[in-house]
């Protein structure tokens, strides 16, 4: 293993107790994605053992898997599932690819080692062998319970990324609204754009006509990406680190032309310039700027010395030049990767010689001036959009004023709102459609930029975020609506419409478009957009159906803590445990059983009632949609499919706090007929959501994806959740 990933003896390997076997589990979550002869490899056996195996478990021992399609499509779902039943080597091995290239994943794909918790267990290698007569029973037990399930096998068959391969096919023609690339922006990130370092790619297509096609319909005239700025151009301190980029710079323009003839333009989303490790400035000491902190050996590369200055600007004006029509670029300049010397510090407080003796709001607002001069030097008509995201508070307005009067200053729209859920205090970042906004912090932040003549863009999420990420959008047309005409209200021209989840084609879409469109508002919105989308006697029925969900959706416990521990981010699949874990929960990848850090900091009380207060309400939605017996059109159905989608993700939650809370109670003080009875039903609860699910699933593919994690659940991780549950009601019963 790379010694740049750490490999912590001290945390256990999670155990899964529905598997008698590591391999079993492995070939299991593996099966229809990944061949038997691969699996073979990994585990050195022969794929007539492998195939024999999945058969004694119920599985369908001669399904042909899309192997190449999840390799490139589903990577993170694999190295997510196997993260406790494989070695790091044998990862490599079923993904096809070298240490450093999975190290390189890890590191690079978002964040992706973090969301996997920072370490990697150490397990022996797992290993394909003969089961003993205890195990053999076990296998029958799993095969027993995966058979109850066969008539869904048949009746809701499994097809991952069945809207992927659909925006792949041809498209229909001409869109009926074609964007402005120069108009008020609406810039969304793609909705299953892959990762990595996708401008190498021979093949590199990451949008398709049929997208394009379909956020030109719904006004979009902006899609951005990722860029690292060595990698598109050369690097002068390490021309290494640049190696393909003449190849990545021909990518980027053939998708430019392409994207233009949608009247959509392409953004970058850039850190620069980024931190290096101390041997880049064995060379150029003279450029070494602060030490990243708790970091030894990664440093700045300081934007007050003349040679960074000049690198940024040859590197955004050769960018610019080569990948002619390139819309424009969006920065952080506070963001997790550390750039200058002040982008994770305040004013004074770094380590660097030059730039402590400079005011941080100098600093910030030269290097994104740097950028946008080079950029405008190439292209007039290219954007700079600075976003302000973790700016220093006392800097926020200082750096401002000091930008050049033709950048746009992004804020997100409801950063710093102050909230109370279930009389418990608490504040955004971002990411909520909960609560819509803009805050006064952000609009402050405008009207700053709006005195200095600068117009200004918002940073929002109107399709779904990290509050719900598994669903292509969360149907709460009212809080959609308030909050894109609040920014009507506040005249904010901009709009940046997704991070990286979020980026699907919607209604959600469609509606803040009109409002923000619109000369004038006067508050019928929703209702005429429902009555010409669900027409008839469909319209009063979406109508009362999304209002009482909206309103519902408001009583999340939100704090950013529970977006990024909580389990719906891993949605109906995660599983129970019946003994704790003793593991921490993980940015959105692994809940476990972690319930101190899923409710941050609301009680366990409080936050098991707010879920509980949103659960019954979209509950009362799905009924009101559930008792229409009327013509139903497309879009009816979907709306409908979106509410169970978003009730089944929540009523997880709401079960795995229940139990959780109750398991540890009972663990301190004894359990109780009671007790028992009472973790049976959450089970019993808990089972048909996931039956549910695993129907929802098959027929809306997009359910439990997410362009940054990928399938947070597939059709076989359902189907183990509901061993996982026979497992335990098996358990509780037999304490009885």
């Amino acid at each position: 293993m790379p010694s740049t990933l750490i490999s912590n003896a001290e945390i256990d390997v999670l155990k899964l107790p529905h598997f008698p076997t590591a391999f079993l589990g492995a070939i299991w979550r593996a099966w229809g994605q990944v061949s038997a002869e691969t699996l073979a490899k990994v585990l050195e056996t022969t794929p007539e053992n492998v195939r024999k195996s999945a058969s004694d478990m119920g599985l369908d021992p001669d399904v042909k898997a899309d192997e190449a399609l999840w390799k490139k499509r589903g990577y993170i779902t694999l190295i997510r599932n196997m993260w406790h039943l494989l070695t790091f080597d044998q990862i490599c091995t079923l993904l096809g690819v070298s240490d450093t290239e999975l190290d390189t994943t890890l590191k690079e794909d978002d964040f992706l080692y973090h969301k996997m918790g920072n370490f990697f267990p150490i397990m022996p290698k797992t290993v394909w062998r003969e089961l003993t007569e205890a195990e053999k029973k076990e296998v029958a037990f799993i095969k027993e319970n995966c058979l109850k399930y066969k008539a869904l096998d048949s009746q809701y068959p499994d097809d991952a990324f069945r809207f992927v391969k659909e925006y792949y096919k041809e498209a229909d023609g001409a869109p009926e609204f074609v964007s402005d690339i120069n108009g008020d922006l609406r810039v969304i990130y793609s909705f299953f754009a892959l990762f990595g370092d996708p401008l190498m790619e021979d093949d590199c297509d990451p949008f398709p006509d049929r997208l394009l096609e379909e956020y030109a319909r719904y006004g979009i005239n902006g899609i951005w990406m990722q860029g690292v700025l060595y990698q598109l151009a050369p690097y002068p301190f390490a021309p290494e680190l640049s190696k393909g980029w003449e190849k990545r710079l021909a990518n980027l323009a053939k998708i430019v032309k392409k994207a233009a003839k949608y009247g959509i333009g392409i953004y970058l989303y850039i850190n620069e310039p980024r931190c290096m490790p101390e041997r880049v400035f064995e060379k150029y000491p003279q450029i070494k700027g602060h030490m990243r902190n708790n970091d030894v050996g990664m440093y700045s590369v300081c934007t007050s010395t003349p040679e960074v200055q000049e690198y940024l600007d040859s590197a955004m004006y050769q960018l610019f030049k080569t990948a002619e029509g390139l819309a424009g670029f969006i920065t952080i300049s506070a963001s997790e990767n550390q750039t200058n010397c002040y982008s994770h510090r305040k004013n004074g407080d770094c380590n660097c010689p030059r730039c402590k003796e400079r005011k941080s709001y100098d600093v910030i607002a030269e290097v994104n001036n740097i950028m946008s001069r080079a950029a405008k030097r190439a292209n007039p008509k290219a954007r700079a959009v600075i976003w302000t995201w973790s700016w220093n508070g006392e800097d926020v307005d200082e750096i401002i004023r000091r930008l050049d009067k033709d950048v746009i200053v992004q804020t997100v729209s409801e950063t710093k709102m102050k909230l109370v859920k279930g009389g418990i205090e608490s504040e955004i970042r971002d990411y909520s459609m909960s609560n819509p906004g803009p805050s006064d912090a952000a609009m402050q932040e405008w009207n700053v930029a709006k005195e200095c003549g600068l117009d200004c863009s918002a940073k929002v999420q109107f399709n779904c975020s990290w509050e719900l990420p598994g669903v292509p959008y969360v149907p709460a047309f009212d809080l959609v609506a308030e909050h894109a005409s609040n920014l009507h209200r506040e005249k904010v021209k901009h709009v940046m419409l997704s991070w990286t989840l979020g980026g699907s084609p919607s209604p959600n879409i469609a509606l803040a478009g009109e409002i923000m469109r619109k000369e004038t508002l006067d508050g019928n919105e929703v209702r005429d957009f429902i009555e010409r989308n669900y027409p008839g006697e469909m319209a009063e029925v979406a109508y009362e159906a999304q209002k009482i969900f909206s309103e519902a959706f408001r009583q999340f416990p939100f704090h950013i803590a529970v977006l990024y521990n909580a389990p719906q981010t891993s949605g109906p699949k995660s599983p129970f445990f019946t003994e704790p874990t003793g593991l921490n929960s993980t940015m959105t990848c692994f809940p476990y059983d972690d319930l101190k850090r899923w409710k941050a900091i609301f009680p366990e009380e409080i936050y098991i009632n707010q879920f509980q207060l949103v659960v019954d309400g979209w509950r009362r939605a799905l009924d009101v949609m559930e008792g229409y017996k009327g013509e139903r059109n497309v879009a009816f159905n979907e709306l409908y499919d979106m509410m169970l989608g978003s009730y089944v993700h929540y009523l997880t939650n709401l079960n795995l706090a229940k139990f959780v809370h109750r398991r540890n109670e009972c663990l301190e003080r004894g359990f109780t007929e009671a007790d028992y009875k009472y973790l049976l039903e959450i089970l019993d609860c808990e089972e048909k959501n996931v039956v549910d699910a695993l129907k929802l699933q098959s027929r809306e593919s997009r359910l439990g994806f997410e362009a940054a994690n990928h399938y947070c659940f597939t059709r076989q991780d359902l189907l183990e959740k509901l061993i996982n549950i026979a497992w335990c009601k098996r358990y509780y019963e037999n304490l009885l």
